[in-house]
C-alpha cells in the first residue's frame, strides 16, 4: 500500500459518494458543485468522515435533475446587460452548450444570418431592435429562405400579465422570466434541444419565500452554482456594469426624460435579481412604475430609495468578494 488514494468522478443520476476500496472513492453527481467536491475531497485526505460528507454536501434544493445537453448545440443570447451576459454564459457552458452574444436584437439578427444556432434565448426590451421586433424578421427570414424554424425563448424581467400571449403571438415559442435558476433553464432547453438521455418531466425548484436579506446569494447559486469562480465573476461584473446607472438615472430625470429613467432602473432590475439583490430588484420595479405615472414626489422618494439600496447591495456585494477571497487564501 503506497498510502495514496483516488477519487473517481462521474455523472450519474443520482449524488453520491462511496468507498469503492482500495483507497479509492467514487464521487457520482447528475451536476456536481463546489461543496460537493470539497467535502469528497477532504473525506480523501481524512478530514471528514464519509458520512457527514453525504450529508452536508448538497442540499435538496441545489439537486439538478437533468442530462447533460448535447454539446453539439449553439445557442445565440441576446442580452444588452453586462451582468446578464456573463450568468447566461456561465449557465449554458455548465450546460455543456456553446454559445454567442449579441448586445442586441440588430446585431443578433446579422448573426443568425451567418451562422447556424440550435436556439436562440433573447431579452425583450432592448435598444435598436427589440426581441419582438427581431423574432419578427426572424421568422420572415426563415419564411422567405424556406429554413427550418429555429426556437426562440424570451427572457424578460418583466413578469406581467398578458405579456406571454404578445410574446407567443410575435413567433417567440416561450416566455421565461429572470432571473432563471439553472434548474429552469436546463429543463426549458430539454424541451427544445436534443438530450444525451430522457429529459425529465418535472424539475425541482426552490419556493421558498424570498429573504430579505440586501444580498440573497443562494439566488445566485442557484443560476450559476456556488462555485467561488464563477461567483466571484458575476459579482465582478454586476459591480462593473452597474457603478454608473444611478447618476444615469439622476441625469435622465434632470433632463425630463422619464423613459430612459424607466428604462435604465429596469436593465438593474433584471441584472440585481439575477445575482440576488432582491430588495434592489422590487425597488426598481417601483421606481419604474412611478416614471410611467409621472407624479414627482413619489418618483423622488423611490429615486431615493433605489440609491440607498443600490449602496447597501455594492457594500454586501463588496463584502461577500472579501469572504471568497478569505476563503481561497485559508
Amino acid at each position: 500500500d503506497d498510502g495514496k488514494v483516488n477519487l473517481e468522478i462521474g455523472l450519474a443520476r443520482k449524488h453520491g459518494l462511496n468507498d469503492v476500496g482500495g483507497g479509492r472513492f467514487r464521487l457520482e453527481s447528475p451536476f456536481l458543485s463546489y461543496r460537493e467536491l470539497v467535502n469528497a475531497i477532504k473525506v480523501c485526505a481524512g478530514l471528514k468522515e464519509l458520512e457527514a460528507a453525504l450529508h452536508s454536501s448538497v442540499k435538496p434544493r441545489e439537486i439538478i435533475k437533468h442530462n447533460t445537453l448535447s454539446s453539439g448545440e449553439k445557442i445565440l443570447v441576446v442580452e444588452d446587460d453586462k451582468t446578464n451576459q456573463d450568468v447566461l454564459r456561465q449557465q449554458l457552458m455548465l450546460l455543456n452548450l456553446a454559445s454567442d452574444i449579441a448586445c442586441n436584437g440588430r446585431e443578433a439578427l446579422e448573426l443568425f444570418k451567418n451562422n447556424a444556432y440550435s436556439l436562440i434565448i433573447t431579452d425583450v426590451n432592448m435598444p435598436e431592435l427589440d426581441g419582438y421586433e427581431m423574432t419578427q424578421l426572424i421568422r420572415e427570414h426563415e419564411s422567405k429562405n424556406r429554413l427550418n424554424r429555429t426556437p426562440i425563448l424570451a427572457l424578460s424581467a418583466n413578469a406581467i400579465v398578458g405579456e406571454s400571449s404578445k410574446a407567443l403571438s410575435v413567433g417567440l415559442d416561450a416566455y421565461l422570466v429572470k432571473p432563471i435558476q439553472l434548474a429552469a433553464l436546463a429543463s426549458e432547453l430539454e424541451r427544445w434541444l436534443p438530450t444525451t438521455g430522457t429529459a425529465p418531466k418535472s424539475v425541482s425548484l426552490d419556493n421558498s419565500p424570498e429573504a430579505k436579506e440586501v444580498l440573497v446569494i443562494e439566488k445566485l447559486h442557484a443560476v450559476i452554482s456556488d462555485d467561488p469562480t464563477r461567483v466571484q465573476a458575476a459579482l465582478s461584473s454586476y459591480q462593473d456594469s452597474t457603478k454608473n446607472v444611478p447618476c444615469d438615472i439622476n441625469q435622465a430625470i434632470a433632463q425630463g426624460q422619464l423613459t430612459k429613467a424607466a428604462s435604465l432602473a429596469h436593465r438593474l432590475k433584471g441584472s440585481s435579481a439575477t445575482i440576488g439583490g432582491i430588495r434592489l430588484s422590487k425597488l426598481c420595479s417601483r421606481f419604474e412604475a412611478c416614471c410611467k405615472e409621472n407624479s414627482p414626489d413619489a418618483l423622488e422618494r423611490r429615486r431615493q430609495e433605489l440609491h440607498a439600496e443600490y449602496t447597501r447591495l455594492r457594500s454586501a456585494i463588496d463584502r461577500h468578494l472579501e469572504s471568497l477571497k478569505w476563503a481561497a487564501a485559508s
